[in-house]
């Protein structure tokens, strides 16, 4: 069998795919990304094509804090745009809301097998930002057509609740068919009621908070210590098999987990938050994707409306596909009046397959070689979540026409791989902005112990001049970056200003 790369460039051939306008003779070394004394043999197998675009991806991305509209087909970004015009909303709150209306619709109508993983579109968003940024307008309007379906399905059940009840009484109609009900969206919600939803809702269902941090708040309300690793399970599609005497049925069975999560909350309260709640030794924080909020001031903005069309195309879209999977996923089970679903499989076709298998390589090298463990983390929680943008973005581009699109293409796949290097530089601002607290690692590499050795005790030490230092330890000015954001090693006490936390 051919080298990864060969087939990659094989199947760009064939295909017609525009190569990037460089030459590919060998990868260049690029010092803000390759330390001199790291291993490079993980960038080696990488399709040269491929890894030009990972390294422009990864630049643009450090580059531009707002995630670009342009990644989502025209139906998405016609709305985003009319939402920035408009309202002058956040563009990565406008890029957070639509991927949590999507998600929410197809739910776990859809599965994606690639390698030997099972993925489903869910997703924990939190959009962050201060007052005036005007978080809730925006999400609440992407979030319109999943209400509208919650409005809709409980109007359906009191129709059937009424009838059943109606007809439960008179011997001339037989009606042995409980009504379901059926819930898409929910505002809150203790551990045992969302167990319940899911139990009753297969599908899957949507947690919209207008208010992140009530959710927070109310994390282990009940039960100390019990809630984060439930969360982190229905994240991580681990089922729930739960006895409890005082439940009818005797207790929870849910095998497929499905819960999205979206709220807002202002940046302050989000550092409360991790220091006093929910902290970063296990990789909950991780899981929620952070929109963050870039505007620095405010604009005035247009007195006109909306242009109904354009929302309405938005909102209809996401109904049908929420619809069309209704109708061909969902299949009622008369002896335990449930409903249960069908997934529709979804795989990746060679060259996405090739072109992941290359950017996780990608990730891999980054992991290897960046000294700060929280990074890993991110990496870590970032290539599961390519996987589920790929998901997304097969979605908003191909709608209900499933049939003829059941594998994910090279171009979605390059728009999920993408669109993750922009999450992932967002998780590393948002860690650097709440200054999160980890728990000491002792022991540094010779070259990273040697840096830290060579900054004075008690001495502020300025980012720049910490860079210049690290030149001489051939630490590349990235990696600097990286380790002066490690909580367990440096205060942060002034803008680009830090101070040794520990004396080695």
């Amino acid at each position: 069998m051919k080298k990864t790369h060969e087939r990659a460039e094989i199947f760009a051939t064939k295909q017609n795919i525009q190569p990037i306008a460089e030459k590919f003779s060998t990868p260049k070394k690029n010092t803000d990304y390759i330390d001199e004394n790291d291993d490079d043999s993980i960038l080696k197998t990488i399709a040269l094509q491929n890894l030009a675009l990972f390294q422009k991806w990864e630049r643009e991305a450090e580059a531009n804090d707002n995630i670009p509209l342009d990644i989502f087909p025209k139906i998405f970004r016609e709305y985003g745009k009319e939402l920035l015009r408009i309202l002058s909303s956040e563009n990565n709150f406008i890029i957070g809301g639509m991927i949590a209306a999507i998600s929410g619709a197809i739910g776990n109508s859809i599965r994606l097998y690639a390698a030997n993983y099972i993925n489903v579109p869910c997703f924990y968003i939190a959009c962050i930002g201060n007052s005036g940024a005007n978080k809730t307008e925006t999400i609440r309007r992407l979030m319109q057509p999943l209400t509208t379906i919650e409005s809709r399905l409980n109007e359906e059940y009191d129709i059937q609740s009424s009838i059943y009840k109606r007809n439960k009484n008179d011997l001339s109609v037989k009606s042995d068919v409980i009504p379901i009900r059926q819930s898409l969206i929910v505002t809150s919600g203790t551990m045992e009621s969302i167990y319940d939803l899911m139990q009753n809702n297969e599908k899957g269902i949507s947690l919209f908070r207008a208010e992140l941090k009530g959710f927070f708040d109310e994390l282990n309300q009940f039960r100390i210590g019990s809630d984060i690793p439930n969360w982190l399970q229905i994240w991580s599609r681990e089922g729930f098999n739960i006895s409890r005497k005082s439940i009818p049925g005797g207790g929870y069975r849910i095998d497929n987990p499905f819960v999205n999560i979206i709220g807002m909350i202002q940046r302050e309260k989000f550092k409360e938050v991790i220091n006093t709640k929910i902290g970063i030794s296990d990789g909950f924080l991780w899981r929620f994707l952070p929109c963050l909020a870039t505007k620095e001031k405010r604009v005035r903005t247009p007195s006109e409306k909306i242009n109904k069309e354009i929302e309405d195309r938005y909102n209809n879209f996401i109904i049908e596909i929420y619809d069309y999977l209704y109708m061909n996923t969902l299949v009622r089970n008369l002896q335990t009046d449930k409903l249960k679903v069908n997934s529709i499989p979804l795989y990746l076709d060679v060259q996405a397959s090739l072109l992941y298998d290359d950017w996780q390589a990608y990730c891999s090298d980054r992991w290897n070689k960046t000294p700060n463990p929280q990074i890993r983390e991110m990496i870590n929680k970032i290539e599961i979540y390519c996987y589920r943008f790929a998901i997304i973005l097969h979605i908003a581009e191909n709608g209900v026409n499933l049939k003829k699109a059941s594998d994910i293409g090279f171009l979605t796949m390059a728009k999920a791989c993408q669109l993750s290097e922009y999450f992932l530089q967002s998780m590393q601002n948002n860690y650097d902005q709440v200054s999160g607290q980890s728990e000491k690692t002792p022991g540094l590499t010779d070259k990273y112990n040697d840096f830290y050795n060579a900054i004075r005790n008690s001495e502020p030490i300025t980012r720049n001049a910490a860079k210049i230092l690290g030149e001489r330890h051939k630490i590349s000015a990235r990696r600097v970056d990286e380790f002066l954001k490690r909580k367990d090693m440096f205060t942060k006490i002034g803008h680009g200003v830090y101070i040794k936390s520990i004396i080695l």
